[in-house]
């Protein structure tokens, strides 16, 4: 069967029926990107030159329908060759680069419809006209990638969660477009995680990732869903970051333990790691809430210095001071550091008369004085004083000295005034006014 398309004096381009039976070479581009079909236009003989090249597209009936031709025939310089095309099929979307090696009919923003069987003949001046035939592939890139949370719901923002740990997670990944059928994997950052996907109608693709029991390691990776159906461009796909809530793993106060001395300031740092993506840390004295305090916090907010300042007293010996860490957003997370305070003190002194007795003494009876200390660290030397005159134990005047304890007997109005308890730590006197009565 042959059609005559285009007739002049010289040359009969024609349409016609493909039967021959030369070797077809596949071709393989992606729809929008550039196809590139070769063509030898090398002369079989020496000095020869080409007259035209012709390309044809076989149509739905098989017949062979001329597109392109480039025609040297009117002279000698390829260079001065006329290009032309099929408005219909090509517009201008194709050139002819005869002056590559081999020669290529490059056709820009390669369309679904290109797809199809190609001729390219050349007719040389004295060598035999030269046939090659060409299968172009097209393929369609997939159009679209989405993700589905457990509930259903399209991610946005390219954030999962927040999820805690051991949480189980199910994402489904949908490819619109593309043809072939696209494969549809999951990625944790650069290691696959899932190739399996499913193909559903409506030209659809799915591959539903499961993650078991999430972990630390978890925090802030990233998920990646790629949709692909060639090797000549890059997948699409789409990048979400998994966002997890995270208990503070250690606590701990930094620095050495150490005695501290009343009435002085001092600093206290607690050191907090791991609680994402905040710390609540609050410091205690006993059961005293202490507020005095400061924050500071890494780039990456994964540890925290916190800094108490507070000046100790003497009744803070031996309480319990405590940094407390917890993430708010996760029940039962707090842990504690803390260590007891040894507080350094002058010895605080109270001066009492013995049992059952108070300060009106009938004349001619026994006093008892007891001296109470509370010192840190102990006192080594305890003295007594009557009216600012050192005493010293003497049984025969009645007077009877026990390190803390004191007996005065058969004590008379004369021994009226006061009675001091004195250390020697620190020189700290206790008075007690006696009044003796008759």
């Amino acid at each position: 069967m042959k059609v005559t398309i285009i007739q002049d004096e010289d040359l009969d381009v024609t349409a016609f029926l493909h039967t021959t039976s030369e070797t077809t070479n596949s071709i393989v581009a992606v729809q929008g990107i550039v196809a590139k079909l070769p063509c030898d236009i090398t002369p079989s003989f020496s000095g020869d030159k080409i007259h035209i090249v012709i390309w044809y597209k076989e149509d739905n009936e098989g017949r062979l329908m001329p597109i392109y031709t480039f025609d040297s025939r009117d002279n000698s310089i390829l260079e001065q060759g006329k290009h032309w095309s099929d408005e219909l099929i090509l517009g201008d979307r194709a050139y002819f680069r005869f002056y590559e090696e081999p020669a290529k009919l490059t056709i820009n923003n390669l369309l679904l419809r290109d797809e199809g069987f190609y001729n390219c003949r050349v007719d040389f001046k004295q060598s035999p006209t030269r046939n090659s035939r060409l299968n172009l592939t097209v393929i369609v890139p997939p159009s679209s990638v989405i993700v589905l949370n457990e509930r259903g719901n399209r991610v946005t923002n390219y954030v999962l969660g927040p999820y805690i740990e051991g949480d189980v997670i199910s994402l489904t990944c949908i490819a619109t477009g593309g043809l072939p059928i696209p494969k549809v994997n999951w990625w944790q950052e650069n290691a696959l995680l899932d190739d399996f996907s499913e193909d559903l109608s409506n030209n659809t693709v799915r591959n539903v990732l499961h993650m078991e029991k999430l972990q630390r390691k978890h925090f802030h990776t990233v998920l990646t869903c790629q949709a692909s159906n060639n090797d000549f461009v890059a997948p699409i796909s789409t990048s979400m970051r998994l966002d997890l809530n995270l208990p503070p793993l250690t606590v701990k106060l930094l620095g050495e333990e150490f005695p501290v001395s009343a009435g002085k300031l001092y600093q206290l740092k607690c050191e907090v790691v791991g609680s994402q993506p905040l710390v609540k840390i609050t410091w205690w004295k006993g059961h005293v809430n202490m507020v005095d305090v400061q924050e500071k916090s890494s780039d990456d907010g994964n540890v925290t210095i916190s800094t108490l300042t507070f000046i100790p007293a003497a009744e803070d010996e031996g309480k319990y001071i405590s940094c407390n860490a917890e993430n708010p957003t996760i029940p039962n997370s707090a842990i504690v550091s803390g260590r007891k305070l040894t507080v350094l003190h002058s010895p605080l002194l109270t001066l009492n008369l013995g049992k059952n007795l108070n300060n009106k003494i009938k004349e001619g009876s026994d006093v008892y004085f007891d001296c109470n200390i509370k010192a840190n660290p102990w006192v080594y030397k305890i003295s007594w004083k009557h009216n600012d005159k050192m005493l010293s134990s003497n049984t025969a005047k009645g007077v009877i000295i026990n390190n803390q304890s004191l007996v005065l007997q058969n004590v008379r109005r004369d021994k009226t005034d006061r009675i001091c308890a004195w250390q020697i730590t620190r020189k700290v006197k206790v008075p007690v006014i006696l009044f003796i009565c008759k």
